[in-house]
Protein backbone atom coordinates (compact mmCIF):
# COMPACT_ATOMS: atom_id res chain seq x y z
CA UNK A 1 0.00 0.00 0.00
CA UNK A 2 1.39 3.89 -0.88
CA UNK A 3 2.84 5.60 1.87
CA UNK A 4 0.95 8.31 1.48
CA UNK A 5 -2.35 7.50 2.25
CA UNK A 6 -4.54 8.80 5.21
CA UNK A 7 -7.55 7.26 6.55
CA UNK A 8 -10.14 8.88 8.71
CA UNK A 9 -11.79 6.21 10.36
CA UNK A 10 -14.92 7.81 12.02
CA UNK A 11 -16.18 5.08 14.93
CA UNK A 12 -17.47 5.42 18.42
CA UNK A 13 -16.83 1.96 19.51
CA UNK A 14 -13.25 1.92 20.10
CA UNK A 15 -12.27 -1.67 20.11
CA UNK A 16 -13.72 -1.67 16.43
CA UNK A 17 -11.35 1.46 15.65
CA UNK A 18 -8.37 -0.25 17.15
CA UNK A 19 -8.93 -3.11 14.96
CA UNK A 20 -9.16 -0.93 11.93
CA UNK A 21 -6.07 0.91 12.64
CA UNK A 22 -4.06 -2.14 13.50
CA UNK A 23 -5.09 -3.35 10.31
CA UNK A 24 -3.78 -0.11 8.65
CA UNK A 25 -0.56 0.14 10.41
CA UNK A 26 0.76 -3.28 9.48
CA UNK A 27 0.00 -1.20 5.71
CA UNK A 28 1.97 1.65 6.78
CA UNK A 29 -1.46 4.02 6.52
CA UNK A 30 -1.71 6.58 8.10
CA UNK A 31 -4.96 6.72 10.59
CA UNK A 32 -6.97 9.25 12.38
CA UNK A 33 -10.08 8.27 14.63
CA UNK A 34 -12.68 10.84 15.19
CA UNK A 35 -15.60 8.97 17.29
CA UNK A 36 -18.01 11.75 16.49
CA UNK A 37 -19.24 13.93 13.83
CA UNK A 38 -17.98 16.73 15.53
CA UNK A 39 -14.01 15.50 15.74
CA UNK A 40 -14.86 14.09 11.72
CA UNK A 41 -15.41 17.63 11.30
CA UNK A 42 -12.56 19.13 12.46
CA UNK A 43 -10.40 16.13 11.54
CA UNK A 44 -11.21 17.34 7.87
CA UNK A 45 -10.71 21.21 8.21
CA UNK A 46 -6.94 20.02 9.14
CA UNK A 47 -6.41 17.59 6.50
CA UNK A 48 -8.10 15.90 3.12
CA UNK A 49 -8.27 11.67 3.55
CA UNK A 50 -7.68 9.24 1.07
CA UNK A 51 -10.46 7.32 2.19
CA UNK A 52 -12.66 7.67 4.91
CA UNK A 53 -14.45 4.66 7.07
CA UNK A 54 -18.09 5.65 9.16
CA UNK A 55 -19.56 3.51 11.37
CA UNK A 56 -23.31 3.62 10.58
CA UNK A 57 -24.57 5.21 14.54
CA UNK A 58 -22.74 8.22 15.89
CA UNK A 59 -23.61 9.61 19.06
CA UNK A 60 -24.60 12.60 17.11
CA UNK A 61 -25.58 11.38 14.10
CA UNK A 62 -24.67 8.54 11.21
CA UNK A 63 -22.92 7.59 8.09
CA UNK A 64 -25.45 9.79 6.52
CA UNK A 65 -24.09 13.28 8.33
CA UNK A 66 -20.54 12.11 7.33
CA UNK A 67 -21.26 11.33 3.40
CA UNK A 68 -23.05 14.53 3.73
CA UNK A 69 -20.30 16.42 5.06
CA UNK A 70 -18.01 15.11 2.75
CA UNK A 71 -20.21 16.07 -0.28
CA UNK A 72 -20.21 19.49 0.51
CA UNK A 73 -16.54 19.60 1.21
CA UNK A 74 -14.38 16.73 0.05
CA UNK A 75 -16.26 15.30 -3.11
CA UNK A 76 -13.55 12.90 -4.34
CA UNK A 77 -13.17 10.99 -1.03
CA UNK A 78 -14.20 7.81 -0.98
CA UNK A 79 -16.45 6.26 1.89
CA UNK A 80 -16.68 2.71 3.15
CA UNK A 81 -19.64 2.45 6.00
CA UNK A 82 -19.49 -0.04 9.19
CA UNK A 83 -22.84 -1.70 8.79
CA UNK A 84 -24.92 -3.64 11.63
CA UNK A 85 -27.86 -3.83 9.63
CA UNK A 86 -27.67 -5.13 6.21
CA UNK A 87 -30.68 -3.50 4.49
CA UNK A 88 -28.80 0.47 5.08
CA UNK A 89 -26.74 -1.43 2.12
CA UNK A 90 -28.52 0.35 -0.78
CA UNK A 91 -28.76 3.60 1.16
CA UNK A 92 -25.56 4.05 1.93
CA UNK A 93 -24.46 3.47 -1.81
CA UNK A 94 -27.38 5.37 -3.16
CA UNK A 95 -26.26 8.50 -0.59
CA UNK A 96 -22.96 7.94 -2.26
CA UNK A 97 -20.81 5.49 -0.53
CA UNK A 98 -18.44 3.55 -2.31
CA UNK A 99 -19.21 0.28 -0.33
CA UNK A 100 -19.66 -1.21 3.16
CA UNK A 101 -18.05 -3.21 5.31
CA UNK A 102 -20.89 -5.40 7.91
CA UNK A 103 -20.03 -5.49 10.89
CA UNK A 104 -18.97 -7.21 13.25
CA UNK A 105 -15.99 -7.78 10.44
CA UNK A 106 -13.38 -10.56 9.64
CA UNK A 107 -10.08 -8.79 9.68
CA UNK A 108 -10.15 -10.40 6.18
CA UNK A 109 -13.16 -8.55 5.01
CA UNK A 110 -11.87 -5.29 6.14
CA UNK A 111 -8.56 -5.89 4.46
CA UNK A 112 -10.46 -6.26 0.97
CA UNK A 113 -12.45 -3.94 1.42
CA UNK A 114 -9.98 -1.30 2.32
CA UNK A 115 -7.42 -2.58 -0.66
CA UNK A 116 -10.88 -1.90 -3.24
CA UNK A 117 -11.33 1.69 -1.90
CA UNK A 118 -7.74 2.64 -2.10
CA UNK A 119 -6.19 0.68 -4.76
CA UNK A 120 -7.72 3.01 -7.69
CA UNK A 121 -6.48 6.45 -6.01
CA UNK A 122 -9.22 9.12 -5.40
CA UNK A 123 -12.32 7.77 -5.88
CA UNK A 124 -15.38 9.20 -8.21
CA UNK A 125 -17.84 11.43 -7.39
CA UNK A 126 -20.29 11.06 -4.27
CA UNK A 127 -23.65 10.01 -5.14
CA UNK A 128 -22.63 9.40 -9.08
CA UNK A 129 -22.55 5.48 -10.27
CA UNK A 130 -20.11 6.05 -12.69
CA UNK A 131 -17.35 5.05 -11.92
CA UNK A 132 -17.40 4.00 -8.90
CA UNK A 133 -19.06 0.70 -8.64
CA UNK A 134 -19.72 0.01 -4.96
CA UNK A 135 -18.56 -3.40 -3.15
CA UNK A 136 -18.85 -4.57 -0.01
CA UNK A 137 -16.45 -7.26 2.16
CA UNK A 138 -16.73 -11.06 0.87
CA UNK A 139 -17.99 -13.38 3.29
CA UNK A 140 -17.84 -17.00 3.97
CA UNK A 141 -21.97 -16.73 4.57
CA UNK A 142 -22.39 -17.08 0.27
CA UNK A 143 -25.20 -14.46 1.02
CA UNK A 144 -26.11 -12.56 -2.14
CA UNK A 145 -26.61 -8.37 -1.50
CA UNK A 146 -27.18 -5.80 -4.47
CA UNK A 147 -25.51 -6.17 -7.30
CA UNK A 148 -24.42 -9.61 -6.61
CA UNK A 149 -22.21 -8.84 -3.70
CA UNK A 150 -21.49 -10.77 -1.00
CA UNK A 151 -23.10 -9.72 2.66
CA UNK A 152 -22.27 -10.94 5.74
CA UNK A 153 -24.43 -12.16 8.38
CA UNK A 154 -22.53 -12.53 11.03
CA UNK A 155 -23.76 -11.79 14.42
CA UNK A 156 -22.74 -8.69 16.20
CA UNK A 157 -19.64 -9.27 18.32
CA UNK A 158 -18.76 -12.04 17.57
CA UNK A 159 -15.30 -11.95 15.09
CA UNK A 160 -15.00 -7.71 15.08
CA UNK A 161 -10.92 -7.49 14.11
CA UNK A 162 -10.05 -11.25 13.99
Amino acid sequence: MDRRHRILVVCSDASCAGALTAIMSGWALGATVASTLAEARQALRQSTPSLVISEDRLSDGGFQDVLELLRGTRPLVRVLVLLRDSSQYSEALQLGAFGAIPMPFQRADAQWALIQALRNGPGAHLGSAAGNAPRTASSSSGKQGENGTSVSRTPVGETAGR
